[in-house]
């Protein structure tokens, strides 16, 4: 099924809030709720990357077997972003740096993601 998008429906996107600057110009936030916690994902220039990130964005917290290895360059999503979506995912901890949180045995792991 293709979804045909119009400028009328752009502002129906799941995900997508329109905002202005303060010079006037128009951008597009994108953010997702996952349990009970709003998690803004970014700004973007135009609608359909915001939506985007929030598809990608969803995609990972519904999908357990998604892994940090399965992102790539040209995601919506920032690196960083995915750590922390990952990690509240996997741990229920909402940390808004990009710490890598790995239960190993007993004990957590942190990985401080430098950039």
């Amino acid at each position: 099924m293709r979804l045909k998008l119009s400028m009328e429906n752009l502002t129906t996107l799941s995900g997508v809030q329109t905002a202005v600057y303060k010079d006037g110009s128009t951008y597009y936030r994108a953010s997702i709720t996952h349990k009970g916690k709003h998690i803004a994902l970014g700004s973007y220039d135009n609608p359909m990357m915001a939506h985007a990130a929030y598809l990608e964005a969803r995609g990972i917290i519904e999908n357990s077997a998604w892994e940090l290895k399965d992102w790539k360059k040209d995601y919506a999503l920032s690196f960083q972003k995915c750590v922390i979506l990952v990690n509240f995912r996997d741990q229920g901890v909402y940390i808004g740096t990009p710490i890598l949180l790995k239960k190993i045995f007993s004990y957590t792991i942190c990985h401080i993601m430098t950039f």
